[in-house]
């Protein structure tokens, strides 16, 4: 088991003791600055994982960012597993939500899960958003960033992935139908053909009984083969009637 004077106590110390490990200047200002007490340069730091994804060299540093008890550091080294994209990340994420000592980092945790991707990823994120989603006629946010991290696998090519979406517009939950379809305009969005098995799906909840999932069955349609004026004409007054409903329940709420 680590020590506990092994784990984070102040922001650059605890990081910077490895870093003769390579002369690299953007891998030293990566593990330098990834822990600063400055939030503005932890966030550019993270600009600099793109170059060294999947480099195992980062494996310990972010390790340890998420074990630690800073908060800043914590979110940080979540964020920074995601675009690091190692499957090694999947693991440390996954025992992080276990614990749920820190509820407030749980979208976080999702979506860098659906950035790694992989079948660990894409299996856990299916079985947690099935959960949320329990209660059909309840709206689930966490749910939601599930299954966007869903969607983020199924764009780097993965079936399974894309086959889940297809299934779950066809769920009983009317939020996990609107959202899955408006899932499956952005990972088809560009692509030179469209399954037949994703725009059938799509036609059918146009036809749904909820006017949440209709529009976003719409919407996709639209980006992803375009509507006709008359359509999109439709389609742009029942957004505009669906914007006015959820201003009205917001001010009823409060």
């Amino acid at each position: 088991m680590q020590k506990s004077d092994d784990e984070i106590t102040s922001s650059e110390q605890s990081f910077s003791d490895n870093s003769k490990e390579t002369a690299e200047p953007y891998f030293e200002k990566l593990i330098k600055n990834i822990v600063s007490d400055d939030d503005n340069v932890r966030e550019s730091a993270l600009g600099l994982i793109s170059y060294f994804e999947c480099d195992e060299r980062l494996d310990g540093y972010f390790k340890k960012m998420i074990q630690c008890d800073q908060e800043k550091l914590i979110k940080t080294g979540i964020i920074a597993v995601g675009l690091w994209g190692h499957s090694n990340g999947i693991s440390y994420l996954k025992e992080f939500h276990q614990k749920n000592k820190y509820p407030e980092f749980e979208e976080d945790v999702l979506t860098s899960i659906g950035q790694i991707g992989g079948i660990e990823g894409l299996t856990f994120l299916k079985e947690y958003s099935l959960k949320q989603f329990d209660n059909p006629s309840v709206e689930s946010s966490i749910g939601m960033i599930c299954v966007e991290g869903i969607a983020l696998i199924a764009m780097h090519g993965h079936s399974d992935a894309v086959l889940f979406l297809v299934e779950a517009c066809r769920h009983a939950s009317w939020n996990l139908r609107e959202c899955a379809a408006g899932c499956l305009g952005i990972v088809f969005q560009g692509r030179e053909q469209l399954p037949k098995i994703v725009y059938d799906t799509l036609i059918q909840l146009t036809k749904d009984s909820n006017k949440d999932v209709r529009i976003a069955a719409y919407v996709s349609l639209d980006s992803l083969i375009g509507l006709d004026e008359k359509n999109k004409k439709i389609l742009e007054e029942a957004r505009k009637r669906q914007i006015e409903d959820k201003l009205n329940k917001t001010k009823g709420v409060a």
